[in-house]
Formats: C-alpha cells, sequence, structure tokens
C-alpha cells in the first residue's frame, strides 16, 4: 500500500488550461478552481519592492483594502461581497498583510464568527515579518494556510516559526525564467527537509507596473497570452518534471497566468451575476451581465410601453429614467418594432453592452445598425 501512494504522488496530474499538480491541490486552490474564494486586498503597504510584483500603482504603497474588485472602508463590508457570491473561503493577499497583522487577525475572526471554521482562509506573506508569536496567533484565530513568498533568508525564518506553531504551511512564488532549474529544485529540497505541505509555482505574470522591470531583464510577453511573460510555464513544467522524479513528502502545483482570468474569475463571476441578473438580464460565457439597450429622445415611459407589449414586461427595464434596457433574446423583435415606427426608429439608438456585475462597469459596448 505505501509503494503504490508513493507511485501515485508523483503522478503528474493534469487540469484544463494547463495546470498541473504532483499529489493533492491545497484546498484553497480547489476551492478558487471553483470560484468559491473571495480575494481581500488587506493593504498595498509592502516591506519589499519587488521588480516583478505585479501590482497596479494605484494600490502599491498605499494601504487600501478591496475586497474582489471594490475599495471598502470597514471590514464589515467585506460579509455582504462574500454573501453575494456565497463564498466558501476567502484569500488574505496584499502587499505584506503582515504589515497590518491586527486587522488581519480581526479579519480571520471575524469571518470566522460569521460564516463558521468550515469558511476556509489562507493568506499570502513574504514570512520576513512572521515571529514565533505571530504565527502562534494566526493558528489560535483559525487560519487555514499560510502561504509564504520567499524574498529571503529571513522567509525561511518564518516558514519555520509558522510550522513550529502548527500551521499548515506552503511556498508561493513566480516562476522566473532567468532563475534557471537549480533555483527551484533547491528551494523544494529544502522545503521539503522542513516539513512544507505544499509549493504553488506561479506562471509569472506582466502588467502595466512590472511590464520595464521585466523587459530590462530581457523577459517578453508570450505570444499567445500577453500577460504572461516567455519561458516561465517551460521552466514550471520542468520544475514539475523533475519533482516527479525526486519529491515523495510535498504537493506541487504549477498554476498558469490564464487560469486566473479563464477559470477562477469566470466562475466568481457568473455566481454572482446568476444571483444578481434582473428578469431582462443574461449571463454570458464570461460571467458577465449582458442586455440590450435603447438611448431615445422619445419619452422612455411611452417607448417602454409598447416595447413591454411587444416582448412581454419583465423583458423591459427603464435605467435611472435615462436608459431603456431590453433582453437581448428578443433582440430582432426590438429592431422590427423600431422599423415600423419612423419616429421612434429617428429618435433611438440601439446598443449591445456587456457589463461587471460587480463594479457595473461596461466592458463592451456594441452599436447596433438598424435601417433607418
Amino acid at each position: 500500500m505505501v509503494k503504490l501512494a508513493m507511485s501515485w504522488s508523483r503522478e503528474i496530474h493534469k487540469l484544463p488550461l494547463g495546470t498541473r499538480y504532483i499529489g493533492l491541490l491545497p484546498k484553497g486552490c480547489t476551492l478558487c478552481h471553483e470560484g468559491l474564494k473571495l480575494v481581500l486586498f488587506i493593504t498595498g503597504l509592502c516591506n519589499r519592492r519587488c521588480w516583478y510584483c505585479p501590482i497596479s500603482d494605484l494600490r502599491r504603497g498605499k494601504d487600501v483594502i478591496y475586497a474582489n474588485e471594490v475599495r471598502i472602508n470597514d471590514i464589515r463590508d467585506i460579509i455582504p461581497h462574500i454573501n453575494l457570491m456565497e463564498a466558501k473561503g476567502t484569500g488574505i493577499t496584499g502587499g505584506e498583510p503582515l504589515l497590518v497583522f491586527d486587522r488581519v487577525i480581526k479579519v480571520i475572526e471575524l469571518l470566522k464568527a460569521e460564516f463558521g471554521e468550515e469558511h476556509h482562509i489562507h493568506l499570502y506573506t513574504n514570512g520576513e515579518l512572521l515571529s514565533l508569536n505571530h504565527a502562534c496567533a494566526l493558528k489560535e484565530c483559525g487560519l487555514d494556510e499560510l502561504r509564504i513568498h520567499i524574498t529571503s533568508e529571513l522567509s525561511w525564518k518564518g516558514i519555520k516559526n509558522a510550522i513550529n506553531a502548527g500551521l499548515n504551511v506552503g511556498i508561493e512564488i513566480p516562476v522566473i525564467p532567468n532563475n534557471g532549474l537549480n533555483y527551484y529544485t533547491n528551494i523544494i529540497r529544502r522545503a521539503e527537509s522542513m516539513g512544507v505541505r505544499f509549493i504553488n509555482l506561479n506562471e509569472l505574470e506582466l502588467s502595466e507596473s512590472n511590464y520595464m522591470a521585466l523587459r530590462i531583464r530581457g523577459l517578453t510577453p508570450r505570444d499567445d497570452i500577453p500577460y504572461a511573460v516567455k519561458g516561465s510555464e517551460e521552466l514550471a513544467l520542468s520544475i514539475l518534471e523533475w519533482a516527479s522524479r525526486n519529491v515523495h513528502n510535498i504537493n506541487l502545483h504549477y498554476c498558469p497566468a490564464r487560469v486566473k482570468d479563464a477559470i477562477q474569475l469566470k466562475f466568481r463571476l457568473k455566481r454572482v451575476s446568476c444571483k444578481v441578473a434582473k428578469t431582462h438580464e443574461v449571463v454570458d460565457d464570461d460571467g458577465l451581465i449582458v442586455k440590450g439597450i435603447l438611448e431615445s429622445n422619445i419619452n422612455l415611459q411611452t417607448l417602454k410601453g409598447v416595447l413591454s407589449r411587444t416582448i412581454g414586461e419583465r423583458n423591459v427595464f427603464v435605467r435611472n429614467g435615462k436608459t431603456i434596457e431590453f433582453n437581448v433574446n428578443y433582440l430582432d423583435k426590438v429592431i422590427d418594432l423600431l422599423n415600423s415606427f419612423p419616429t421612434i426608429l429617428r429618435n433611438t439608438r440601439v446598443y449591445i453592452i456587456r457589463v461587471h456585475p460587480i463594479t457595473h462597469m461596461i466592458f463592451e459596448k456594441i452599436p447596433v445598425t438598424v435601417k433607418r
């Protein structure tokens, strides 16, 4: 039985869009893949200035809090966002969360009290500020996973303190092509010898804030994915191949950059959209809300009445007294209706829009050609 278990743990498992892992996925990652984790950006303050950090200038160096993509001012404002997406867990990130340690503890205690011990919470940190007292406090308040980004020898001291406190400790690091294979194999061997439970290897991401730093070091975007760095995935897969032959007591996971948008974010948005969408709104495959809009100089109540009689009242909505929205599944009927009323047609514009369900940002506004 032991031989079979060891053989299974060395197999490289595959998930959609390039995710690979050896052993078991951390629970936090499993929930993220299902769109069940709220992302809590707890501060933009940090004790490091990593050249590859992708955090936007809007957040970097600022003590701000975001629940998913929404700026909040009070930690209790996290609760409605969790309810909105029916999250089963929360990932706390930054910046360096340990710079606002009391806030982190309050958040964990709040979420555990509000949603129960089963609400899974993981925390990202570089570990440099993690004393044994800090680690014990995190354990006591119920933190489920601690993920440490190795930035210096102090990070390893933080790992030791976390393990001694009884925390479930993992390492999460970007795969930088310039570092080479030996850099990562040394980290894995050292982590395994210390009792680290898992290692997450993230494809190096490119953003507006780190673009120049990457280019200076000769790093360029992938041809097929412009926000991922060329060579990062290839190195990550080489690391996994090495680990499949040399590692027995630690779980490894490679997470491609595209997974965040194509799986994690999409599933999270779908959960929210399906919950908040009105009867005239349609949820698309990306989790965005799609609807038709009419911008007109005609009296909106009159126009709404005409549309309601044609496609049904539940498929028509007046937004802020300025715009009429309608179910895009009835677009052909709406166009036919406009074409039959020349006065309305001359004074009306038709668009299809795709809207973020949380921020209400319009991602796309497509004009619809109507015979005039």
